[in-house]
């Protein structure tokens, strides 16, 4: 599949690559850029953290995610920042940087890259939660204070003028994607369209669970869907007597919307996964791919959440309770990208 996106600043198109390739594995194989390193390859330990910038509307979202089980395609439009590229252009350290040397923030050095991608991206999002931003990267060597200091110390200081604003790039770049094997829809029609005449295809939302399948089990999915670009499939929805979330919304979202409404859930969301894993996560694969350790299930089911399927014709409306019938075998699991999850609000 042909790919184009930023990478530090700098406009890339990968052509023929598979659709399962990694970031992680094209960023050191391809382009030598070796400072995004490889610990687990399962998204638990953050030593391959990047930077991933993507339009929100008129603004940009700035989201840290692990390289490891984040396939090619799902950068289709977006802006990538690995370790090489937070640097200034004459050599001047980023903030975090000269921060975890003056606080000693590193010992053996591994993990480093990726505590500094986590700590420039909550940088520039102006997010002083350390602890939380930082759950996602694991370092056996300096028992985390001095990281958390540098985190702390670097967080008056302004976003460097070279960190710069490529939203009007970003707009001039295809969302979509297309090469007659895999698929990048942009609207659910066109992601109805397509699936309906490959209902084989394995449909991927984040890659937080399809992602090991290519990294651990070296499974081969020869067609693929990539359904994070449907706009309405991102969409969020609250009137009096419900919340409704798109499949395709992430777990940081919805844990942001919940803290209004049910505080005790987004307690929950906020304690499983970590930072990079809820800002790949999506509520619709968490109930979808009837995982046995799927944490939001369970809660959803208390709250007498229900999948409803977003257009006619054949529109249904389904309790999670219904769908989820054994572990891993939902016979409605390949139905999420149409449906959209609801919960009861409650005030």
């Amino acid at each position: 599949m042909d790919i184009e996106f930023l990478l530090n600043g700098e406009t890339v198109r990968v052509l023929g690559e598979p659709a399962t390739r990694t970031l992680l594995d094209w960023l050191r194989e391809k382009r030598h850029l070796q400072g995004t390193k490889e610990g687990c390859n399962e998204g638990d330990c953050g030593a391959c953290t990047v930077t991933v910038t993507s339009l929100a509307g008129d603004s940009l979202r700035h989201q840290a995610l692990n390289a490891c089980i984040l396939f090619l395609p799902q950068l289709q439009g977006k802006s990538v920042r690995t370790v090489e590229g937070l640097s200034g252009p004459n050599g001047e350290l980023h903030p975090v940087q000269q921060a975890m040397i003056e606080h000693h923030g590193s010992q053996c050095g591994f993990c480093t890259p990726g505590f500094v991608m986590s700590m420039a991206t909550a940088h520039q999002n102006g997010d002083r939660n350390h602890n939380d931003v930082l759950a996602g990267n694991l370092c056996r060597c300096t028992g985390y204070a001095p990281i958390v200091r540098a985190a702390e110390a670097a967080s008056d200081l302004p976003v460097p003028d070279w960190m710069t604003d490529e939203t009007e790039t970003l707009r001039t770049m295809a969302r979509g994607g297309d090469d007659g094997v895999s698929f990048i829809p942009e609207t659910i029609e066109q992601l109805a369209n397509w699936y309906s005449k490959n209902p084989d295809a394995t449909l991927v939302g984040g890659a937080t669970d399809v992602g090991l399948w290519v990294t651990k089990r070296l499974m081969e999915l020869p067609k693929l869907c990539f359904i994070a670009q449907v706009a309405e499939l991102n969409e969020v929805t609250i009137s009096d007597t419900e919340i409704r979330f798109g499949a395709a919304v992430n777990m940081t979202r919805v844990q942001e919307v919940m803290a209004d409404y049910h505080p005790d859930f987004s307690e929950m969301v906020r304690r499983y996964g970590s930072t990079q894993v809820r800002n790949a996560a999506t509520i619709g694969g968490n109930i979808a791919n009837g995982s046995p350790i799927g944490d939001g299930p369970p809660a959803l089911i208390a709250l007498g959440g229900i999948c409803a399927k977003a257009r006619p014709p054949a529109a249904c409306r389904l309790r999670i309770s219904s769908s989820l019938t054994a572990s891993r075998t939902s016979p409605r699991a390949s139905l999420w990208p149409r449906f959209r999850s609801r919960v009861k609000r409650i005030t």
